[in-house]
């Protein structure tokens, strides 16, 4: 309910107000949002207020992450010269493995304190060392500079009075396209990435650590090969590379089953190779590029997924 709600404000206010300020505003949500999940108090302190400050704090990410990722790459692509859109958005791209390296690293780390000290104080060291990336974020995006085609079109005055109204009603093939193609390339990632450390162990009795190390050797893997597949997109079209990868998704889904439920590590890190580095990097790296042209630029945060 958040991410999408998110988007739509977040949308509206970056086409109205300007790219930069928003992305600003969103990462300060999104931190607050994830250091307060380490300074929850526990459901013995505060009995039913926990979880419901838990789901608060879900809330305030969601509606923060809405805005974070179209603010991002619209930024990069309106940034980037001709024929280079797809390789400068897939660099927002690049975060997101990067911040599963980070995260699936920092869990396994902490996963390894004692069963007692982990429940009583361990799992709430990552979110709150995020401060430390909150920091970095805030420092980076002050010093960027507003993306050109905003200026452009502020400086002609052509700034839309209601984006959201002129999406919904000069836009609505483009909005759907756009959401078909965001569900292309998350709905494989979030089966690889984040269904699996369910699945497995509570239905395979495969170790919780043999799926996070190769989670994270994919994303490591992911890096480089998403900038990679980027600069193909360029070259033969952001549209041929997601019908590709999209294709080569469907294809591998019954074998990454087969590997995976196999419960052999070495055939989990290549069910995940094939998944992510290779399948995710051809869609995702393309995605950015392509919903950023689907749309004019006086409303064109492609947040309203």
């Amino acid at each position: 309910m958040a991410r999408p709600f998110g988007g739509v404000v977040f949308g509206h206010f970056g086409d109205r107000i300007g790219r930069k300020k928003i992305l600003v505003l969103s990462l300060l949500m999104m931190g607050c949002g994830t250091v307060a999940i380490g300074l929850l108090p526990t459901y013995d302190q505060v009995g039913i207020i926990a979880p419901a400050l838990l789901v608060l704090a879900r809330l305030v990410q969601g509606f923060a992450v809405g805005g974070e990722w179209g603010g991002a790459v619209l930024m990069a692509v309106e940034h980037a010269p001709p024929g280079r859109r797809a390789f400068y958005g897939s660099w927002p791209q690049a975060g997101v493995p990067a911040g599963m390296v980070l995260s699936t690293a920092a869990f396994f780390l902490v996963g390894q304190l004692p069963e007692e000290q982990f429940q009583a104080w361990g799992w709430r060291l990552p979110f709150l060392a995020s401060v430390a990336l909150l920091a970095v974020g805030l420092y980076i995006r002050v010093q960027v500079v507003e993306s050109p085609d905003f200026r452009s079109v502020r400086e002609s005055k052509s700034l839309s009075a209601f984006p959201l109204a002129e999406v919904l009603r000069g836009a609505r093939r483009p909005l759907v396209v756009g959401i078909c193609t965001q569900a292309a390339a998350f709905v494989p990632f979030y089966l690889v990435a984040v269904f699996v450390l369910s699945y497995g162990p509570q239905h395979l009795g495969i170790s919780r650590d043999v799926i996070l190390l190769s989670i994270i050797a994919a994303f490591v893997l992911d890096l480089f090969t998403i900038p990679a597949a980027a600069v193909l997109a360029d070259r033969f079209g952001r549209r041929r590379m997601l019908l590709a990868g999209s294709v080569y998704m469907a294809a591998i889904a019954f074998p990454y089953f087969w590997l995976f439920d196999s419960g052999s590590p070495w055939l989990i890190l290549i069910a995940m190779v094939l998944a992510i580095p290779i399948g995710h990097a051809v869609t995702y790296s393309a995605v950015a590029g392509y919903l950023a042209e689907l749309f004019p630029a006086n409303c064109a945060t492609p947040g309203h997924r």
